[in-house]
């Protein structure tokens, strides 16, 4: 690509497909006078489940940074799916893995931040289904110790009309949020927000509701946690 006119070439991309299937992409940037500013190459099997893109940020022919994502599958039907971020000499710079049951329902995502091979952050989430239709809906994330650090629990009724959301910030088992939203089965809706502190105390607390012609709308508000509406 020759983007000023000038007859030099500004961004160059070649690709070439091996015999095995794997595909080579080489995009090339340079300056004016042709000098190469910075190169990235780009590599894909043939069963597009591995990719290594490598940079040359400042065109000296070295990668001073590359990124590999592969994906694993699982006799089970699940799959891991891992990225992995190097230096110029290889070493592991932070790396994130996704881990997916073979129906989706549950899948696990951790990230190495510092590429000490210790995964600091593991968040979780998980979707059960009841006997009466009911959704129940769970994130967890723990750091490397296991300790969970926050969570977050949705549960939404067989017929769709009721969903309730409760969220632990910090992990010590109490909900510090609380939403829920009812759903008429005509129309209308009721919508409440509650905030709690760490021991459970009511904080604030926030209501809503629409009648089935939207035409009505009611605000509450308690904004001290005492149990009184402060509108």
């Amino acid at each position: 690509v020759d983007r000023d006119g000038d007859g030099q070439n500004d961004e160059e991309m070649v690709t070439s497909v091996g015999d095995d299937g794997v595909t080579t992409t080489i995009s090339s940037y340079f300056a004016g006078n042709g000098t190469l500013l910075a190169r990235m190459t780009a590599t894909e099997s043939g069963n597009g489940l591995s990719r290594t893109m490598a940079y040359d940020l400042d065109g000296d022919g070295t990668s001073e940074r590359t990124l590999a994502a592969t994906v694993t599958l699982g006799a089970d039907g699940g799959r891991t799916s891992t990225v992995e971020h190097r230096d110029g000499a290889g070493a592991l710079l932070a790396k994130e893995q996704l881990t997916t049951s073979d129906d989706g329902l549950a899948s696990t995502a951790s990230l190495d931040l510092d590429g000490d091979g210790t995964f600091e952050t593991n968040t979780s989430f998980f979707t059960t289904f009841a006997a009466n239709g009911a959704t129940d809906e769970t994130w967890e994330t723990r750091d490397a110790a296991n300790t969970l650090t926050a969570s977050k629990t949705r549960t939404t009724s067989g017929d769709g009309l009721d969903v309730t959301q409760s969220t632990d910030f910090d992990g010590n088992g109490t909900d510090n949020r609380l939403n829920t939203l009812q759903l008429g089965a005509s129309g209308g809706s009721t919508e409440t927000e509650s905030f709690y502190g760490a021991d459970g105390t009511l904080l604030r607390d926030y209501g809503t509701t629409v009648s089935a012609d939207g035409r009505n709308v009611t605000s509450t508000l308690d904004r001290d946690g005492d149990g009184a509406d402060d509108l």
